[in-house]
């Protein structure tokens, strides 16, 4: 299968509620069944074991040595010569969950530079029948050459590996032809590598919709929760400043658009819908070191005067603090008073009310007005 295929359906993949959800998202049921911790040292490793982010830049002494390993097994390549990169390598152990990636941008004369590559890790699902998909932001250096050791956190399967130049919210909306993307990927290969993350590290995981390395998000998350002494005040200082700084992109919906932004861009544009919401609040926590992760159903708060209320699919987040799982809504962070016409989503610049009723709601609320279907694995 073609590597435009492979994104495509990667991203497909996270849209099975797409026709109820404004976003593309992953709708696999969660099965943890595993504590096996990956981040744990382990000298017999040949490939060194990744931080909580789940990457590892290397330097060109580390590349060289790792490179010249004998004990790391090489995956079959698939050559695209009109693709924007080329993987020149990827390398693995099937024991273990690091995969180290390799590659270049071609024919530089005909694209911008680009300094980040996407690099997809993608678990066909045929050994698990849950196939499931991480994509990593990996720094492209200025001679056009990236290379990065990726943590994989699902269960052993056949994988695939592809890269592609960072898509904008423009080119994730459905009516884009992803046919017309040029990427590169790898034939599939065998990890038996048996442990599986739990959610906890998939909480932490940096990922190119919630990039927690980015300088501009950890920045920004330091200076949201510079006054917040505990984690719980840090996850409502997140859901305050998403209600003061992003409005409902209604806009898009209105004009039948279902584009996936990245935290940063939603940041920068100031509005967003449930998904973009989700994704800064996991991109802001993740920088402090909060797991949090995007959830996904369907939510009513029996008013209709919150955006995403009713029988549409909706995003919302919660964070791992003490032991357990604290839940948060910051699309609800604000009641909206008018609208462009009764039945029109609301717009960033319509009147709002803050309201703090969806930051840790009760239980009994909670699972009255919000109904979980899977965790968005992003």
């Amino acid at each position: 299968m073609g590597g435009s295929l492979m994104l495509l359906r990667s991203i497909i993949q996270k849209g099975a509620l797409l026709s109820l959800l404004a976003g593309y998202l992953t709708l696999s049921t969660p099965a943890w069944a595993s504590t096996t911790s990956s981040m744990l040292s382990n000298s017999a490793n040949p490939l060194p074991t990744t931080p909580p982010s789940g990457i590892v830049s290397l330097s060109l002494r580390s590349l060289n040595a790792l490179s010249a390993n004998p004990n790391l097994l090489r995956a079959p390549l698939i050559s695209d010569p009109n693709a924007p990169f080329q993987l020149t390598s990827v390398r693995y152990d099937a024991n273990q969950p690091e995969i180290l990636v390799t590659g270049k941008e071609q024919n530089r004369k005909r694209h911008l530079f680009w300094p980040r590559v996407w690099v997809q890790i993608d678990d066909l699902g045929t050994l698990t029948f849950d196939p499931q998909t991480w994509i990593y932001p990996v720094t492209v250096s200025p001679n056009g050459t990236f290379s990065a050791v990726l943590y994989d956190p699902f269960l052993a399967d056949h994988t695939e590996i592809q890269v592609a130049p960072p898509l904008s919210t423009a080119q994730t909306s459905l009516n884009v032809k992803f046919d017309t993307l040029q990427d590169m990927s790898t034939k599939d290969f065998l990890l038996t590598y048996h442990g599986q993350a739990t959610n906890q590290q998939i909480g932490l995981l940096t990922s190119v919709w919630a990039d927690a390395l980015d300088p501009g998000i950890q920045a920004l998350a330091q200076s949201i929760t510079a006054f917040a002494t505990t984690p719980m005040a840090k996850i409502l200082a997140v859901y305050n400043w998403e209600a003061r700084h992003i409005g409902y992109n209604g806009a898009l919906l209105a004009h039948g658009g279902y584009g996936w932004s990245t935290a940063e861009e939603t940041i920068a544009t100031k509005k967003g819908i449930c998904v973009d919401y989700a994704n800064v609040a996991d991109a802001l926590l993740r920088s402090v070191g909060i797991p949090t992760e995007m959830v996904l159903g369907y939510a009513s708060d029996g008013k209709g005067n919150v955006a995403d209320s009713g029988n549409s699919g909706h995003a919302w987040n919660r964070s791992y603090v003490n032991g357990k799982w604290v839940y948060f809504d910051p699309t609800w962070s604000r009641i909206y008073v008018t609208t462009p016409s009764p039945n029109a989503p609301p717009e960033p610049t319509d009147l709002y009310f803050y309201q703090a009723t969806w930051f840790n709601p009760p239980t009994k609320l909670l699972d009255h007005s919000h109904s979980m279907s899977a965790i968005g694995y992003q």
